[in-house]
């Protein structure tokens, strides 16, 4: 037998519709020609079906014709890659990640199977897409792994300039970054200081609304709300956001959304008549069709905002109406696109029971009408056109390389014949050329290119119909890089005057600005000048007369100087990644995508179970300029503490080998990885399993393991990305750590489960635990990443709906300089909110954790999720001082027998070998292991000065290794590993029903396909050895279950310990879930009193609640009731309700007053109404009748029992 191997298509790529011209060149393509998906069932008791696209969109064909348009002029172009053609492969990304990434994979899959090397090549060098931020963040993680660059024509999140993270990602439409800059100019020349944003729920949405937010902060604004518009487009929500606009009183607000979410937004808005808003707009919906309809001119008229620049392309139009399916018989996105234009069918797809009329042939394209063959507003498409004569130019570029003079090591030019992505990439970063339109094109150093806008208003034409009018334009290379023609706006309500947005009016003469606590610098009280101080200067008057458009800083209204400091957060969405090189092949290599594998623990074993764990915190950085292949990008910072879930994964496995009655006669492996905390090696760690099928033997037979599961990751980050990946495959995976509410969608993760609780019940929990404690005045502090800005809203949202208010939101960059630390602690330090709750990870929250020591900062309550609530690292004896009595949630824990034993019973060369084993005994010893054994190829060796003598015992050291009193991850790990375990062994026990017609045959156990395995992971229900029922609930995820834990220490030099307080579960009644023991808990400082936490102190008697406009409901000003009424409510500090003055008839019961010119019948009558009226207040639905109020009823009745008897008299 011949020891080369066959080359296999992936199966779940072979299926897609793709459009395919062959060139001596090929381009890679993703467009979202459907909007949606057809939902399909999946009962996982046979083999799913492929899921299908619905929804065609028209403009985004065209966005796809353009790119052909492109390539064919450039293949009759003499002078542009001579002798050469380009061709394409094209896929339907389908407008969601799991298609994205499938066609992704599609792309670097093989056209063919077949017998040779050669026959299995057919991966682009380069790839055009795709349209959404979202999306493009998926694909640029998944090709980064391939080093194939990514040319995207419509994604702008500024979250892709991030070099460490996307190396290989271009695009030709400018960062958001750019445009929220001239966002902010464009609030900045108009005055406006009280803005309210709205953001969609994805990456383009939340990243451009944070940095505008940050933005205009810096530049003297404030922001008078922020609201997520939530991809369901929920009504309950949707009405409660626009209502936000009403109490607020802004004027202006931005929407930085793609137009299906703003379209949501203004049907609301439409639906409350909210007619008085002057719209800013993001550049997805500025010139969107289905936004400039007749129903929202009441509303839109007049709105605003940037669109990048358009082109009138020469030969387009035609080109786009050369279309007929009788031309293009093969072409399966033609035909869709010609029975969605015309409603008819040509019979070549499958429409159920929706009957449609035969198209004739007959139809006319170029009668339509539609946004298809509209080439008015080229904006998108020349971004289409742009990139692909970029690539082009590269191309040309490499063609035209003189040997000696290359780019590359030694002045080496490339291989023209096989051309390597990494190669093509570094000629794409330096790519500089004036197209035909003269406009230059280039990339800076951050892959994007120079940002140009035109700035749009919408505006009434005669026939009523919008016309997008340019009314200026912003260019980053120009000076000054705003320009805006005034004159020629038309703002909401057709008015020609600039409409004013402030938070509070300027002070009049004679009066001077009061900021509000805990309220931006915006919002103000006029409070009238001392005694000896002046009024505002003649030039003073001057500018409240003609306001300067530039906050002057040094003109606030003022009787004597006021300092005022208001810090600046931006948050910085940087994280570690790499991108690893792919390896030479050769003739006798059978493993699929070359050398992806990067197994360092392996055991064999009937089923094998892949574990994945960051058993090394970070990577080393690396300059990657693609002037040479790139290296390997090492990681360091080993982890003792992942590195014991690890061994507690092993330790586990062989627990249940040895058990005769779970599982017998079937042998568990394991393959264990080491992602070190990033995306790309955890797509690759992904990736490597799923070429398992293809690995060779030592035999040289290429074997397959069956890997029908995967445990991991421990971050939600790493398992959204990876989960999405193992879709394509529907591999399950189940992850011990994972907690993001987020993963829980059903929709996007299909294949996951989890044995940590889903953070929605967190951030329940700990709502109700700030509603319990009486706290209305909270801050919050999340991670940039999933877990952390996921939990801190759903925190939010919950607690706000308990009638808590948020002080501020800061959110942690995963880098942070001094001055963001800085500027985060001072937020802390500052803010009245005496009690925060914080949502990250250990290793996130501990820079905030020095600088808080650092600064000395005390008198904070501090609220901890579960994540970091039991840190060894964060509770050190350093940091009590400021952290003592802190409480949060932990997940639960578990004293595991043996589990102590077995891990100081380590040996560094054990079999089989623990290249982790190995790294953790010369970490904890401080000694290099003498062997010629390999390290993990993603490990930067590190060299001691002394070997080790083999006499190092672990018993006699103390480290998070085999400290084992806390063992709650490790826990959630023995419940996924018998929880995989339980499922096979019901797989086991499955048997075919004799004599019945819908009996399907049971898996084979020692090949099991991964799908089949989720049907039984769903339905598994056991109780453990320690008590605890274990089975999914249908989102795939466990019981919310916690202990409340509570920071104590017994002396001043002893360790933290954590002491349960209370616990809550989620499976009980409502009124059982939260139990607490008050008496056991010590606060901050080691007081025993619950701290007080409001923004308003509680009014006292005979004062009222007054709600200050546009602020939240916990902040509020107290009036002396008038005379002749009282207060209808106690003076309670933990009821934020509206307290108001109840006006009563006790000017009666001014008797000494009265009493002689009063006859007794009338006094009677006042005492009479006094006594209904607060009967009625005992009555109402609120019951108001406590303290005073309930004290004047029972002196009235009673002075009204005194008075009858005397008037019968």
């Amino acid at each position: 037998m011949s020891l080369l191997q066959n080359c296999r298509l992936i199966r779940s790529t072979s299926d897609l519709p793709v459009l395919m011209k062959e060139g001596d060149i090929m381009i890679g393509a993703l467009f979202s020609l459907h909007d949606t998906v057809l939902e399909s069932p999946s009962s996982f008791t046979a083999e799913p079906h492929p899921t299908q696209c619905s929804g065609f969109n028209f403009r985004t064909f065209r966005w796809m014709q353009t790119m052909i348009f492109a390539i064919e002029e450039i293949n009759r172009d003499r002078q542009l890659l001579a002798n050469l053609t380009m061709g394409y492969k094209i896929y339907d990304s389908c407008s969601t990640h799991f298609h994205a990434l499938r066609t992704a994979l599609a792309l670097m899959n093989g056209n063919k199977e077949g017998t040779g090397i050669s026959e299995c090549r057919g991966r682009v060098p380069v790839v055009i897409g795709d349209g959404g931020s979202t999306l493009s963040l998926v694909v640029a993680r998944f090709l980064g792994v391939f080093h194939v660059p990514q040319v995207s024509y419509f994604s702008s999140c500024a979250c892709l300039s991030n070099k460490l993270e996307f190396p290989a990602f271009l695009r030709t439409m400018p960062s958001d970054f750019f445009q929220v800059d001239a966002l902010a100019q464009l609030v900045r020349h108009f005055g406006w200081r009280w803005v309210g944003t709205f953001a969609g729920d994805d990456a383009y949405g939340r990243g451009g609304a944070q940095i505008f937010n940050d933005d205009v902060t810096k530049l003297g604004a404030c922001i008078a709300f922020y609201e997520i518009i939530p991809k369901n487009h929920d009504q309950t929500e949707m009405s409660r956001i626009v209502q936000r606009i009403r109490e607020s009183g802004t004027r202006v607000v931005l929407v930085f959304a793609l137009e299906q979410d703003a379209r949501a937004l203004f049907w609301e808005a439409l639906r409350q008549n909210l007619t008085s808003i002057q719209w800013l707009a993001s550049e997805a919906w500025i010139t969107a069709a289905v936004l400039s309809t007749p129903e929202f001119h009441s509303i839109l008229q007049g709105s605003m905002g940037y669109a990048i620049r358009r082109a009138d392309i020469p030969g387009l139009e035609p080109f786009l109406l050369r279309l007929h399916p009788s031309k293009y018989p093969e072409d399966p996105f033609v035909l869709q696109f010609w029975e969605e234009m015309f409603k008819c069918s040509l019979g070549t797809s499958n429409k159920g029971s929706f009957y449609r009329p035969p198209c004739n042939g007959s139809e006319i394209l170029a009668k339509t009408g539609n946004i298809y063959s509209d080439v008015s507003q080229l904006r998108i498409s020349y971004n289409v056109y742009k990139a692909v004569y970029a690539i082009a130019h590269a191309l040309d570029s490499m063609l035209r390389c003189e040997p000696g003079k290359g780019p590359f090591t030694g002045g080496l030019c490339p291989n023209t014949s096989s051309i390597q992505p990494w190669e093509l990439l570094n000629y794409l970063k330096h790519v500089h050329f004036t197209n035909d339109f003269g406009e230059e094109t280039k990339f800076d150093g951050n892959g994007d290119p120079v940002a140009m806008y035109d700035l749009i208003n919408w505006q009434l034409s005669g026939n009523g119909e919008v016309r997008y009018a340019t009314v200026g334009r912003f260019d980053e290379t120009m000076q000054p890089k705003l320009v805006i023609e005034e004159k020629n706006i038309i703002w909401n309500g057709n008015q020609k005057q600039v409409p004013m947005s402030v938070c509070s009016t300027s002070c009049p003469p004679g009066t001077r600005k009061a900021t509000r606590p805990n309220f931006p610098l915006c919002c103000f009280d006029c409070i009238v000048c001392a005694a000896g101080e002046r009024a505002p200067s003649v030039h003073y008057l001057y500018k409240v007369l003609h306001p300067d458009p530039q906050f002057p800083a040094g003109l606030a209204e003022h009787c004597a100087e006021i300092e005022m400091k208001m810090p600046v957060l931006r948050a910085v969405h940087l994280v570690f990644s790499f991108l690893y090189p792919i390896q030479s092949n050769s003739e006798t290599d059978c493993k699929l995508w070359k050398d992806l594998d990067s197994t360092v623990v392996y055991k064999e074993g009937h089923v094998v179970l892949a574990g994945m764990f960051p058993i090394h915190s970070k990577g080393i950085d690396q300059e990657i300029n693609f002037r040479s292949q790139p290296d390997q990008r090492k990681c360091r910072g080993f982890n003792m503490r992942v590195f014991r879930w690890s061994q507690a994964m092993i330790f586990f496995i062989e627990e249940i080998n040895r058990n005769p009655t779970l599982l017998p006669n079937i042998t568990l492996g394991y393959q264990l990885y080491d992602t070190c905390g990033l995306t790309a090696l955890s797509l690759r760690t992904a990736l490597s399993v799923v070429s398992q099928p293809m690995k060779r033997s030592d035999s040289g037979q290429c074997f397959s393991p069956s890997i029908p599961i995967i445990i991991g990751d421990s971050g939600s980050t790493l398992s959204m990305a990876i989960s999405r990946l193992l879709n394509l495959f529907r591999i399950p995976l189940v992850s011990y750590f994972a907690s993001c509410a987020c993963l829980s969608d059903k929709h996007q993760f299909p294949y996951f489960f989890r044995t940590i609780p889903s953070d929605v019940n967190q951030a329940s929990a700990l709502a109700r635990l700030v509603k319990h404690f009486g706290w209305t005045w909270v801050g919050t502090v999340g991670a940039d990443d999933a877990y952390g800005r996921t939990g801190i809203d759903l925190f939010t949202t919950a607690v706000t709906r308990l009638g808590v208010c948020v002080a501020y939101r800061v959110i942690i960059p995963k880098l942070p300089t001094q001055q963001q630390l800085q500027d985060i602690v001072r937020t802390i330090r500052d803010s009245t909110a005496h009690v925060l709750v914080v949502f990250a990870i250990e290793e996130d929250i501990k820079p905030v954790v020095d600088e808080i020591i650092r600064q000395n900062v005390t008198g904070k309550q501090w609220v901890a999720s579960e994540a970091w609530v039991t840190s060894t690292l964060i509770s050190t004896r350093e940091n009590y001082p400021s952290l003592s009595g802190t409480i949060g949630f932990a997940i639960r824990r578990a004293e595991i027998p043996g589990f102590k034993h077995f891990l100081e019973s380590i040996q560094p060369l054990a079999e089989p070998y623990n290249a982790f084993a190995r790294e953790f005994w010369e970490t904890q010893f401080q000694c290099s292991v003498n062997t010629s054994l390999p390290t993990p190829s993603t490990t930067d060796p590190v060299h001691y000065s002394h070997s080790c003598t083999g006499m190092e015992r672990v018993q006699d050291t103390h480290s998070i290794y085999n400290d084992v009193s806390e063992l709650r991850v490790t826990y959630n790990m023995h419940k996924a590993i018998y929880t995989v375990a339980h499922a096979l062994h019901n797989l086991l026990q499955c048997q075919r029903e004799n004599g019945s017609a819908l009996t399907q045959q049971c898996p084979d156990i020692h090949n099991l396909q991964p799908w089949q395995v989720v049907e039984v992971l769903k339905k598994v229900n056991y109780t453990n050895t320690f008590g605890d029922v274990i089975h999914f609930d249908k989102n795939g995820d466990p019981v919310g279950s916690y202990d409340i834990v509570n920071w104590q220490r017994e002396a001043d030099e002893s360790p933290v310990q954590y002491v349960t307080v209370g616990r809550f579960d989620s499976s009980l009644l409502t009124a059982q879930q939260l139990v607490l023991n008050q008496d056991k808990i010590i606060w901050h400082g080691g007081a025993n009193k619950v701290p007080v936490s409001v923004c308003s102190a509680s009014c006292p008697q005979g004062y009222r609640k007054v709600t200050r406009e546009g602020q939240p409901v916990c902040c509020y000003d107290c009036v002396l009731c008038a005379e002749g009424s009282i207060s209808n409510t106690t003076a309670d500090q933990h009821n934020v309700t509206e307290m108001s003055c109840m006006i009563l008839p006790l000017a009666c019961s001014s008797m000494h007053r009265r009493q002689r010119t009063e006859s007794i019948s009338t006094s009677l009558m006042c005492w009479k109404m006094t006594v209904n009226s607060l009967r009625a207040l005992k009555l109402s639905p609120v019951p108001l009748m406590a303290g005073p109020v309930w004290w004047l009823f029972h002196t009235a009745l009673g002075v009204q029992q005194l008075l009858e008897p005397l008037e019968d008299w």
